[in-house]
């Protein structure tokens, strides 16, 4: 009996010991940080971010402020919040950053590696697919390092190249528009889409190509085509042989011809000399043939996807809010007073043309919080992406893997009441002196960059945008409309969930009328 007793003591014991052990082993599982991962399917997850970006990010951002899904099998982790801003844009070293350029890609561990994996393949053309009439040139397709694009970069951007190309880019506006009557209406993502195009195949191109109509007319329409050619599926089955693919190839091929037969044609010329044409400046770099016809398609199309956008946005918001059309036109009205020498019978694009660089980059502050604010909403679709390509890193309690891929959509600092008061309204005024409320916390102003990692082409575009606002103003007044021309009672929603152009969810117009004390 003794023994019997002694056996169910031991029993007993061993049977609370495991009971006790198994209870700590789950308390200590359940205190383990971890990333959380989004239920459901992979395949819908990849499906959903591809093509509906902004409505999945932040539907995932409402479940869980850091949570990791995959896209054919990537890992992506999606960032939210203060801390998640920190370490997206103010990492040092471990993570390579992303700006939104959503078509440009520059193979290897580069500045877009992020783009270049989860979306579409780069409007890029390759040594075995570029002839231009037979031509026999150095196509090699070297000086692929961000490093030497940025400084490449810069060199279109110099204070002597901006004001030698001024007038030129306010001849753009001017033919574009030329065909306006006193009064009328027009779709801004027609004209003024048509009109960036324009501005920026000079800017990054050279100025015989942007006055050859037919060659423009050309390249803008494989553009536009190209662009339909985004869909979701080409992006989780890239190996697929739909038709969307291959014809994507096709005008990336076609495209590179039109801008590869200027590239040449100056490449040949015995008078070729540093001016102001984009690829004189290249080729005297030492860039070769098809670098400089890589180089000048990524501009145009980072270039026109966000300043074409931004410019028809930023007068529809001017249209409906007549108040800031009435400051910022007294605004531009005084620069002109106080710059130009011309007297006013001189067309106002020549007049406009006069006014040196450095007053319209720091002497229209009006101007400047209306487009600030006008890109503060516009830019709250992208979703920036990152990826970690060193080491693994330490966030907080737990691990961002090597490897994987960082996200963070913009309408999380863009959009937080918490930053911005009355997020969804049209408020220049929010970045006034006095209210600045973009540094009410850290990286919470994202559309020309942020911390480290500032947009390169911001100077540019900035201008662009000043300019065909200044044009458009000071030449007509406008108001918003439908199609039948009836006034909107408020600027539509945009449709953030776009793999392209982000467009109202109706069609709008601008009815204007010309301004009769300005000579067009």
């Amino acid at each position: 009996m003794a023994l019997g007793l002694n056996f169910n003591n031991l029993a007993t014991l061993i049977s609370l010991a495991l009971v006790c052990c198994v209870a700590f082993l789950a308390s200590v599982k359940d205190t383990t940080p971890r990333i959380t991962r989004l239920i459901g399917v992979s395949l819908y997850h990849a499906y959903k971010f591809v093509n509906t970006r902004y409505g999945f990010m932040r539907s995932a951002i409402a479940k869980a402020p850091l949570f990791q899904f995959w896209v054919v099998g990537k890992r992506v982790i999606g960032l939210s919040g203060d801390s998640g801003r920190r370490l997206f844009f103010g990492q040092k070293v471990t993570i390579v950053m992303q700006a939104y350029v959503p078509l440009i890609s520059v193979q290897g561990l580069k500045f877009d590696q992020a783009y270049s994996e989860l979306n579409f393949p780069s409007p890029e053309v390759h040594a075995d697919n570029f002839n231009v009439g037979g031509a026999e040139c150095d196509c090699s397709g070297q000086d692929q390092d961000p490093e030497l694009f940025s400084r490449r970069l810069q060199l279109l951007l110099s204070d002597t190249r901006v004001s030698a190309i001024l007038p030129a880019l306010l001849d753009d506006i001017h033919s574009q528009t030329r065909h306006f009557a006193h009064e009328g209406s027009f779709n801004p993502f027609n004209d003024v889409y048509n009109t960036v195009f324009r501005m920026t195949v000079r800017m990054a191109s050279c100025r015989s190509l942007a006055e050859d109509n037919q060659c423009l007319n050309q390249l803008g329409s494989l553009y536009e085509e190209l662009n339909t050619t985004c869909t979701a599926l080409g992006i989780i089955a890239p190996w697929l042989p739909i038709w969307g693919a291959s014809r994507r190839t096709k005008i990336v091929q076609e495209m590179s011809q039109i801008v590869g037969k200027f590239v040449v044609e100056r490449s040949q010329s015995e008078a070729l000399q540093v001016g102001e044409d984009t690829i004189d400046i290249l080729l005297c770099d030492g860039m070769d043939i098809l670098g400089v016809v890589n180089f000048v398609m990524r501009l145009i199309f980072a270039g026109t996807i966000n300043t074409g956008m931004n410019a028809c946005w930023l007068l529809m918001f001017l249209a409906k809010d007549t108040t800031w059309k009435d400051k910022v036109t007294s605004e531009i009205l005084q620069i002109i007073s106080k710059h130009t020498t011309l007297p006013a019978t001189s067309p106002l694009h020549r007049r406009l043309s006069s006014i040196p660089v450095n007053a319209w980059e720091n002497d229209m502050p009006l101007l400047d919080q209306a487009i600030r604010e006008t890109l503060r909403l516009v830019m709250a679709h992208v979703t920036g992406l990152r990826k970690n390509v060193l080491q693994d890193i330490s966030f907080g309690d737990v691990i961002i893997p090597r490897n994987s891929f960082l996200a963070y959509v913009f309408a999380d600092a863009h959009l937080d009441p918490n930053i911005y008061t009355e997020p969804l309204k049209f408020d220049p005024d929010r970045f006034s002196p006095a209210r600045s409320e973009e540094k009410k916390a850290p990286h919470a102003y994202l559309a020309w960059g942020s911390g480290r990692h500032p947009c390169p082409g911001s100077r540019i575009a900035k201008l662009e945008l000043r300019i065909i606002v200044a044009y458009f103003l000071a030449g007509y007044d406008f108001e918003l409309v439908d199609r039948n021309g009836a006034p909107l009672i408020e600027v539509p929603e945009p449709n953030y969930d776009t793999l392209s152009v982000l467009r109202p969810m109706r069609e709008v117009f601008l009815k204007y009328t010309a301004n009769p004390a300005v000579i067009l």
